[in-house]
C-alpha cells in the first residue's frame, strides 16, 4: 500500500537550488496520494521486489497474461495540422495469441471527415486506415514491445491518396515510447488550381509567371514519449511530448514539436488535447474524445493493481497514430514558364513585329529579325504559330523577291494553323494555366496599320487573317478548311498591270490583265468565314467568255467586242466552297460581280453586306452584285439584310487583248447591274443561246446529275 503520509523521495533533492528542492518536495507531497503504483522502476519502501505486480513469485512460474478479446470504439477529433474534423470507428481484432502475451492483430479505422482547412472538392468524405501489428511482453513483463505496418487512404482534392505507415512502440506502466512513419505513394500531389500573375513575350514564346496549387500528402516521422503524472482509482492523467518532421512535394520540410495531455477515465473513455508548432501549419490546437472497451479475457490476478491492468490492456488497444493522411494546400510558383496549348501540350510560338505601346516595361521583346518585316516573320512561321503585328510593319512581296506561283504572282504562304493578327486584335490563348488575353500584353499599335502589297498571301487550313491593309494584293489559299478572313481593308487587288486608284474611281480608262485576281479568291474551302472587311475598287481581270449556238461568244453578241474577252473585278470569288459565311463586308467599285460564288455546297450565308458604285464590263448578260451558280451537289443558300445601291455609272464595252492598258469607258445612263442572280444547271444544254449563258462556265454549267439549291 502507498502510505498516506508525506515521504521523502530519494534523489529529488539533487537540485543545486534549495527553493527548487522545496518546490519539488511540495509537488511530490501533493501527487503521491493520487498515484496508484510504486515509484518508477523500484519497489515502494517496505515492499520487497518479488512482491511487485507482475513479478515472478518465489519458487513459482509466472501466471499467463490475460488474453486479448476483439474490441472496437469511436473517436471524435477536431481538425488539426493537416487533418480534418473526423468521426472514426475503430476495430481491433487479434489474429493469434501466445502463452507469453504475444499478439498478432489487425487494426482498422474508418473515418467520416467533415471539412477542415484543406481545399477539397467535397467537404464530406471518407478515409480508411489499416495496420497489421505484433506485440509481445518482455520476460519480466515490465515492457510491452510492438511493431506495425499498413496502408492509409484519404481524399485529397478529387482523387484518393494513399500512404504506407509503419510504427514501433515500447511501453511500460510508467512510460510510453512510440515512433510512427508515413510515406505517401499514390496521388501524393493532387492539383486543384492553376493560374498566372504576369506575362511577357520573349524569344518567340509566351512566358507566364504561373502557379499551380496542390493538395499534397505529407511524409513524416513522429517520435513521442509519455508519462503518467497522476493516477487515482481506475483513472489516470498522461502527458506526452513529441518531435516530428514533415515534408512533401513543392514545400520545404519542417521539424515540429507537440505536447499532448490525455485523461483516461475508467477502461473505455479518453479525453485529450494537443498543442503543436511547425513551419508548415504553425501553431495548432486540437482536441479529441475516444470511447472504446479495453477488454482482457479472464480476470487479472488479485495482486495486479490498476496500473498493471492498464498496462496489460495496452496489448488489446489500437495503435496510437494518425488515422488520416496529413495534407496541406501548397502553391508551386513557376516564374517565366513557357505557355503551352493544353489540347496538344506543345509550346505556343508567338512571333511579333511592329510597334506597340501601353505595355509594361520589358513585357515585349520581338525577334529583331522580324522588325517591321512581315515577309521574314511569315517565312519563319511554323504550323500553328501566332503572328502578332503592331503598327508600321509592312511587306512588299515583289520587292522582297517572294517566289511566284504558276502565273508568276509573288506568293507568300501562311502555314496551316497560323494566326496572322494585326491592329490591336491579339487573341485570348488557352494555356495550361488558364486563358491569357494577349491584348494588354502585346499592347496597342503605334503608327500605320500593318500592310501587305504587290503580291498574294496564300492561306493554309485553320488560319486566321485579321487587322491588315492590302494594296495591290490578294488572298488565295493552299489549305482546304476553316479559313477566317476578318476585318481587313483591300484597296484594289493583285495585278501586274494596275490602274491608278483615283483614275478607276473617276471612271477613267482602266488597265487589265489575265493575271489579275479578285481581292479574295478561294478554291474548295470548307468552313469559311469572310466578315467585316472593306473592299475598294478591285483591279480588273480579263478572261475569254464561253460560246453559245453558232459559236457566238457571250461577250461579243453585239459584234462590237470581237475578242470575246470579258472583264471581272470581284471583291470575293469562291469556287466549290462548302459551309461559307460572307457577312458585314463593304464593297465599293467592284466590276460585274462583287460576290461571285461558283458551285457552293452545304450552307451559304450572305448577310448584312453593303455593295455600291459597281461598274460593268462587256458581258451582255448584265452584271450582278451577288451572283450564285451551281451545277452539282446540294446547297442551302440564305441571302438576308444586304444593301445594294448606286449601280452602274459606267460600262467598259470593248476589250482588245487579255493584257491591255487604257480600256475606255462608256457612260451608261441606266442602272444595268442586277442586285442578286441565281443560276442552277445553267449551261448550253438548257440554254443554247449566247445571250442566256453566263460569261464563265464556272458560274453554272451543265449538270451531270440532279442538283438542288434551297433559297431563303
Amino acid at each position: 500500500m502507498v502510505s498516506s503520509q508525506p515521504q521523502r523521495v530519494r534523489g529529488l533533492c539533487l537540485f543545486r537550488s534549495a527553493p527548487l528542492c522545496r518546490l519539488a518536495l511540495a509537488a511530490t507531497t501533493l501527487a503521491l496520494p493520487l498515484l496508484a503504483l510504486p515509484s518508477v522502476g523500484m519497489p515502494a519502501e517496505g515492499m520487497p521486489a518479488e512482491a511487485m505486480p507482475g513479478a515472478t513469485p518465489p519458487g513459482g512460474a509466472q501466471e499467463p497474461p490475460p488474453r486479448v478479446a476483439p474490441n472496437g470504439g469511436l473517436r471524435f477529433q477536431s481538425q488539426g495540422g493537416g487533418t480534418p474534423n473526423s468521426f472514426t470507428g475503430v476495430l481491433f481484432a487479434p489474429l493469434s495469441q501466445g502463452t507469453r502475451g504475444e499478439v498478432l492483430f489487425l487494426d482498422l479505422a474508418a473515418s467520416l471527415n467533415l471539412g477542415g482547412a484543406l481545399q477539397q472538392q467535397n467537404d464530406v468524405n471518407a478515409s480508411v486506415s489499416s495496420r497489421l501489428g505484433y506485440r509481445w511482453l518482455s520476460g519480466d513483463r515490465r515492457w510491452l514491445f510492438g511493431v506495425n505496418a499498413g496502408v492509409d487512404t484519404r481524399q485529397a482534392y478529387d482523387q484518393y491518396a494513399f500512404q504506407a505507415g509503419v510504427g514501433a512502440e515500447a511501453l511500460r506502466r510508467d512510460l510510453e515510447l512510440r515512433i510512427n512513419g508515413t510515406i505517401p505513394f499514390s496521388n501524393q500531389a493532387d492539383r486543384y488550381g492553376s493560374g498566372w500573375s504576369g506575362a511577357s513575350l520573349r524569344n518567340n514564346r509566351l512566358l507566364l509567371d504561373a502557379w499551380n496549387r496542390y493538395v499534397v500528402s505529407l511524409s513524416g516521422v513522429d517520435l513521442e514519449a509519455g508519462l503518467p503524472v497522476a493516477r487515482w482509482g481506475r483513472d489516470s492523467l498522461w502527458l506526452y511530448g513529441a518531435y516530428y518532421y514533415l515534408s512533401g512535394d513543392y514545400l520545404s520540410g519542417s521539424s515540429g514539436v507537440r505536447g499532448r495531455a490525455e485523461l483516461r477515465v475508467g477502461s473505455q473513455l479518453s479525453v485529450g488535447a494537443t498543442l503543436s508548432y511547425d513551419d508548415i501549419f504553425e501553431l495548432q490546437a486540437t482536441g479529441y474524445v475516444r470511447y472504446g472497451s479495453r477488454p482482457l479475457t479472464g480476470q487479472a490476478q488479485e495482486g495486479i493493481d490498476a496500473a498493471e491492468r492498464e498496462f496489460l490492456a495496452l496489448r488489446g488497444l489500437p495503435v496510437q497514430r494518425e488515422t488520416d493522411i496529413r495534407m496541406v494546400s501548397v502553391q508551386q510558383d513557376l516564374p517565366g514558364t513557357v505557355a503551352t496549348d493544353p489540347s496538344s501540350g506543345a509550346a505556343w510560338v508567338v512571333r511579333c513585329s511592329g510597334a506597340t505601346t501601353s505595355t509594361a516595361t520589358g513585357q515585349v521583346r520581338c525577334d529583331p529579325a522580324y522588325a517591321d518585316n512581315l515577309v521574314a516573320m511569315v517565312q519563319a512561321a511554323g504550323q500553328g504559330d501566332l503572328l502578332l503585328v503592331g503598327g508600321g510593319a509592312s511587306a512588299d512581296l515583289r520587292a522582297a523577291a517572294v517566289p511566284g506561283d504558276a502565273q508568276g504572282r509573288p506568293t507568300l504562304r501562311l502555314p496551316s494553323g497560323s494566326l496572322l493578327i494585326g491592329n490591336d486584335r491579339a487573341p485570348t490563348l488557352a494555356t495550361q494555366f488558364g486563358a491569357v488575353d494577349l491584348r494588354p500584353i502585346f499592347g496597342r499599335s503605334v503608327g500605320a496599320r500593318p500592310r501587305y502589297s504587290n503580291g498574294v498571301l496564300s492561306m493554309g487550313s485553320n488560319t486566321l487573317l485579321t487587322g491588315f491593309d492590302f494594296r495591290n494584293a490578294s488572298i488565295t489559299n493552299h489549305g482546304d478548311r476553316r479559313i477566317r478572313i476578318i476585318d481587313n481593308r483591300f484597296v484594289g487587288s493583285y495585278t501586274d498591270n494596275p490602274t491608278d486608284l483615283a483614275t478607276a474611281q473617276a471612271l477613267g480608262a482602266i488597265n487589265i490583265s489575265a493575271n489579275a485576281l479578285p481581292a479574295i479568291q478561294l478554291e474548295r474551302v470548307s468552313g469559311l468565314t469572310i466578315a467585316g472587311n472593306a473592299f475598294v475598287t478591285p483591279q480588273v481581270q480579263s478572261y475569254l467568255s464561253q460560246a453559245g449556238e453558232r459559236g457566238v461568244l457571250v461577250c461579243n453578241q453585239d459584234r462590237d467586242n470581237p475578242s470575246g474577252l470579258c472583264l471581272s473585278g470581284n471583291a470575293i470569288r469562291l469556287n466549290n466552297a462548302a459551309d461559307a459565311t460572307i457577312a458585314s463586308n463593304t464593297v465599293v467599285g467592284a466590276l460585274d460581280e462583287a460576290f461571285r460564288i461558283n458551285n457552293p455546297s452545304g450552307s451559304l450565308l450572305i448577310r448584312a453586306n453593303q455593295i455600291s458604285a459597281m461598274r460593268m464590263g462587256p458581258d451582255s448578260n448584265i452584271g450582278s452584285a451577288i451572283i450564285i451558280g451551281q451545277n452539282q451537289g446540294e446547297s442551302r443558300v440564305t441571302i438576308v439584310d444586304n444593301t445594294i445601291s448606286d449601280n452602274s455609272r459606267g460600262v467598259y464595252p470593248v476589250v482588245q487583248a487579255p493584257n491591255q492598258s487604257g480600256v475606255a469607258v462608256a457612260e451608261s445612263p441606266e442602272n444595268v447591274i442586277d442586285p442578286i442572280e441565281i443560276g442552277l444547271c445553267r449551261g448550253t444544254v438548257s440554254y443554247p443561246r449566247a445571250q442566256d449563258l453566263y460569261a464563265s462556265s464556272d458560274f453554272s454549267g451543265n449538270c451531270s446529275r440532279p442538283s438542288q439549291m434551297t433559297l431563303r
